[in-house]
């Protein structure tokens, strides 16, 4: 047998690179789109998000669940919880439902406009067609 290639993705980020695709990249990437909330808050804060983004993973890969972006001095991680920033699981639970919902819809809607034939027939009223 010869080993599979691996498939030409591209990113945001840059130019198109080999990666494996694998059954567990979608929930992977699916994880990484939330990047971009913490991304947001440090770029209006005027912090470097990159930087910020990795002093998140290392807190929450050090334990620290309730890590989050502090939007004033001193910038950087903070604890929300000692902060007192509670959020509703209920209201997380919706935003985050709906969002799937929208990129469902997109993408269905995608897939219905890949499928049909260029051209869309003749135009009502054009030359040829009826009047």
């Amino acid at each position: 047998k010869t080993p599979k290639t691996p498939k030409s993705t591209t990113s945001n980020n840059g130019p198109a690179h080999r990666s494996p695709v694998t059954a567990h990249q979608p929930p992977s990437q699916f994880g990484e789109a939330f990047e971009v909330v913490p991304r947001i808050l440090a770029d209006n804060s005027g912090q470097d998000a990159t930087a910020l983004i990795s002093q998140l993973y290392t807190a929450h890969q050090g334990g620290d669940k309730n890590a989050g972006v502090e939007i004033e001095p001193p910038h950087g991680v903070k604890d929300a919880s000692e902060a007192k920033v509670l959020d509703l699981m209920v209201t997380k639970e919706s935003a985050l439902r709906l969002a799937v919902d929208a990129a469902i819809t997109v993408l269905r809607v995608d897939q219905i406009i890949m499928s049909k034939p260029a051209g869309g027939g003749k135009a009502v009223g054009g030359p040829g067609g009826p009047r």
